[in-house]
């Protein structure tokens, strides 16, 4: 664990076994600071522009910041977009960040490029009106999230503070996939999940310690699941 870690006690918040985390790096924004992450846990990290190495890994990662269209663009003409869908297949975890988790759904009114489907649900540019009247988009800062996991397989937060940006919104009949949300004067999906597929929409690796807590967690359902035989 480096230096500058917010733990007091960074031993504890190490994943329990190697996961080999594969990480896209499409070139929209935050691949490196999610990788970063992912390595001051314990995990053994791919990061890679196209998806060599992903048939090793335990985890595959969407980051993402950006627009739609050019976020399904670079994953078209890098060849992650077969990976990803290779990967839920194969019964691989995968897990979506932000414009990420946005891209594992059908489609977004901000662009008209399909999405990868790999979750149902569509996403629509949030209101500027809320609740109680004007709401600022896009939805930016810190936000508690509440989580309802459906079928927990290790102990996953029930809630926690963590670091928003975005303009489009989760906005589906698809409700049996909502795990997490937020109130931005108003209710706002903040992760979606099915099976081994998890989408958040906030930024784990920017919520300090309880996003390091979140991947943590994340790890740890991937090696019970491995501990399972339902890798």
């Amino acid at each position: 664990m480096s230096r500058g870690s917010p733990f007091t006690t960074p031993e504890e918040f190490l994943i329990s076994s190697p996961v080999v985390a594969a990480i896209a790096d499409l070139g929209l924004g935050n691949a490196a600071s999610v990788a970063n992450m992912c390595r001051r846990l314990g995990f053994e990290v791919v990061l890679s522009a196209d998806p060599t190495g992903f048939d090793a890994a335990d985890l595959l990662v969407l980051p993402g910041v950006g627009a739609w269209d050019s976020g399904m663009d670079r994953l078209h003409s890098t060849g992650w977009a077969g990976a990803f869908a290779d990967a839920v297949g194969a019964g691989k975890h995968v897990l979506g960040i932000c414009l990420g988790m946005q891209l594992l759904c059908e489609s977004s009114a901000e662009g008209s490029a399909p999405g990868l489907g790999l979750l149902p649900g569509r996403f629509e540019r949030l209101s500027g009106t809320g609740g109680s009247g004007p709401r600022k988009v896009p939805h930016m800062g810190w936000n508690r999230v509440r989580f309802d996991w459906h079928d927990p397989v290790v102990e996953m937060p029930r809630e926690g503070r963590y670091y928003f940006v975005h303009s489009f919104a989760y906005d589906s009949a698809s409700a049996d996939v909502v795990i997490g949300t937020a109130d931005h004067d108003g209710e706002v999906v903040a992760a979606i999940g099915r099976d081994r597929i998890l989408g958040v929409q906030f930024h784990p690796e920017k919520s300090h310690e309880p996003g390091f807590l979140l991947m943590r967690s994340i790890g740890e359902w991937v090696i019970s699941n491995s501990t399972l035989g339902v890798r």
